[in-house]
């Protein structure tokens, strides 16, 4: 896992820390938590679904003769969806099996690898959050004290950005 999505994780961590220590102030508060722990939820899930894609679509360009491998692949990936336990020994297995095929290959499974495997970190980040009980919010507070409304302001739009419908839109104004 690389730093910048260490960041992404922790600025994660910052907002629902805020939004946890205001929730006496403003009951509204409790559903943008959810909302948002349900929203980056499924944003780690479409990330993973869109890796698969893709790697089934170099796969396709290829021949046939990868077609059995991709499959293989696609269902490790909807397996993944569901459960997140084992995904990191079927991606090592599945890499080793890739290994043989070419490098340019390999590359590609290991990226695909990768992102599955960020994927299963922010997953497991983010059922630590649902998990925890309201009155355990406190136990989990890090920077807290240093998370204001600006602060807060500042983190919401930066995450805004970085979902693919303000990226898709920024790639149109500039054509």
């Amino acid at each position: 896992v690389s730093g910048g999505e260490d960041e992404i994780q922790q600025l994660q961590k910052a907002l629902l820390d805020y939004l946890d220590e205001n929730t006496e102030t403003d009951a509204s508060l409790v559903f943008s938590r959810k909302f948002y722990v349900a929203q980056w939820f499924r944003d780690t899930t479409m990330e993973t679904e869109k890796a698969i894609k893709s790697q089934k679509d170099e796969d396709s360009s290829e021949g046939t003769h990868h077609a059995k491998d991709f499959s293989r692949k696609f269902y490790v990936a909807q397996w993944f969806r569901d459960t997140t336990m084992e995904t990191e020994k079927a991606i090592k297995s599945q890499k080793d099996e890739d290994s043989s095929e070419g490098t340019h290959h390999a590359k590609d499974v290991e990226t695909t690898g990768q992102i599955m495997h960020r994927a299963e970190s922010r997953k497991k980040f983010l059922r630590s959050i649902i998990k925890t009980a309201p009155s355990q919010f406190s136990t989990l507070k890090m920077n807290s004290d240093t998370v204001d409304y600006e602060d807060a302001c500042l983190i919401v739009r930066y995450l805004a950005s970085m979902r693919p419908f303000a990226q898709s839109f920024d790639i149109y104004l500039t054509q």
